[in-house]
């Protein structure tokens, strides 16, 4: 029978043909390759060196994890194989002689300092690849990106072995509790705490993450483990402001969701949402949630819980004439137009800065009743407290409240009530090239007979 190798060589000898007389000074080199699991390696480069002179030949396994190399010159040489990286996993001297290719078959598996040296690669890759993850998460660290650096410092965690798994944990509690999410960081650092009991560093930093969420008790204990003394006046003053923080923290959630509602044109559920907030603020953001559930209840046209809500914020804060305006708005409404007057009257007594906005509010109110003599009124006290307010419109509105009283003459001529024409000259005066300056002209026109072209500011 023939032999394997022989096999080989005979199909090398039918391909090169001709060469026969160089086959003939020259040997090879064949063999299979097998890892440390004992299975046929493919695809890995062999390289073989030759000794007696710097000269190399490379080839690779094929998918059967073998190799075949022919016409070497005769001479000693080495057998190298690597991974596919280019590291040298192993290799074996032999002499090549003439004939049939010399067999040189590596088994990892059977041999120990390859299997250190496929061992001492794995653990080089796994490294880089560890320190590549870590150096990612900490330049999120870096740039105060706490919360994507906590994730990516998790995701770093498989990656670790021996004491860089409590490293990398450690990080990763450190960014949650830069993160301000002290709950999440407890934990973690309880894990590395367990990998290192005596680290003091660690106990500090656990006991600052129980004052944060006003574990007192708890953190005496840590403080105590560091070696440090804990001062208790500061730690209850640290317990109150968690606990406050802890109020915010859950005001800010409850808040967000009703703003969402809110935008989202779901008035009626935003104010019931903003009312659940109630129980968590205090102070100005009170004031805040009580205007934008008393806002949601008017958008969502249930005028009786908005004119409550709306209450209630005024009762928190009296001398926030928004507020009283708002609620005049709501009562004009509900077409309660008197109760609407005196809210609008109020909210120019409580903020006279903002007179303009309330009386102007006032006057159209009135007009969209038919009470012109209150409409104007309203708007001339809106024009004399701002005259720029909305460019001058309350003095246009003025003038339209006060041509229903104008009346015919004996001479058929229409005769305008007291302060008309002046109140449409002094909306001329302020915007001259204003939105309603083209009316404003024509009613001039009519009302005196005469067309003026220029007014100066």
């Amino acid at each position: 029978m023939v032999s394997k190798s022989i096999r080989k060589w005979m199909v090398v000898l039918v391909v090169l043909g001709c060469a026969a007389p160089l086959v003939a000074q020259t040997g090879g080199v064949t063999g299979t390759i097998k890892g440390t699991d004992g299975k046929k390696l493919v695809g890995y480069p062999i390289l073989i060196q030759r000794l007696d002179i710097q000269q190399t030949y490379k080839t690779k396994t094929n998918k059967h994890g073998e190799y075949t190399y022919i016409g070497l010159p005769i001479g000693n040489y080495k057998v190298i194989l690597d991974d596919p990286s280019g590291h040298q996993l192993y290799f074996v001297e032999k002499n090549i002689g003439l004939g049939d290719p010399t067999e040189v078959d590596m088994n990892l598996a059977q041999v120990q300092g390859a299997q250190q040296e496929v061992a001492a690669l794995k653990q080089q890759k796994a490294n880089a690849a560890l320190m590549q993850a870590f150096n990612q998460a900490n330049t999120l660290y870096q740039q105060k990106q706490y919360d994507e650096a906590a994730a990516a410092f998790a995701k770093a965690v498989p990656l670790a072995t021996g004491k860089n798994v409590s490293v990398v944990i450690t990080h990763e509690a450190l960014s949650y509790f830069q993160a301000g999410e002290y709950d999440r960081s407890i934990p973690l650092f309880q894990q590395a705490i367990s990998d290192d009991p005596k680290d003091q560093a660690l106990h500090a930093a656990l006991a600052q993450a129980y004052v944060k969420v006003g574990n007192i008790q708890a953190a005496e204990q840590e403080y105590k483990a560091a070696g440090e003394s804990a001062d208790i006046n500061q730690l209850k003053a640290a317990e109150k402001a968690s606990k406050s923080n802890e109020q915010f923290k859950n005001l800010k959630q409850v808040y967000d969701a009703a703003t969402q509602l809110y935008n989202q044109g779901q008035y009626a559920q935003a104010a019931a949402a903003y009312e659940k907030a109630e129980s968590f603020a205090k102070g100005k953001n009170m004031n805040v949630v009580l205007s934008r559930a008393a806002d949601s209840y008017d958008k969502a046209k249930q005028y009786p819980q908005a004119v409550a809500a709306y209450q209630k914020a005024i009762g928190n804060d009296p001398s926030n004439g928004q507020l009283v305006n708002s609620l005049g708005n709501v009562y004009a409404h509900m077409g309660n137009t008197q109760q609407a007057v005196q809210e609008f009257q109020k909210a120019a007594q409580v903020d006279p800065p903002h007179a303009a906005e309330y009386d102007f509010n006032m006057g159209a109110v009135m007009l969209n009743t038919g009470k012109m003599d209150e409409a104007a009124d309203g708007f001339q006290k809106s024009a004399q407290a701002d005259p720029n307010y909305r460019g001058g419109e309350a003095y246009f509105r003025e003038a339209q409240a006060l041509l229903n009283k104008a009346t015919t003459g004996a001479n058929g001529k229409v005769v305008p009530a007291p302060g008309t024409v002046e109140a449409l000259q002094a909306y001329l005066k302020e915007s001259p090239s204003g939105p309603f300056a083209g009316s404003a002209q024509q009613m001039l026109q009519a009302l005196t007979g005469k067309m003026q072209t220029t007014y100066k500011r």
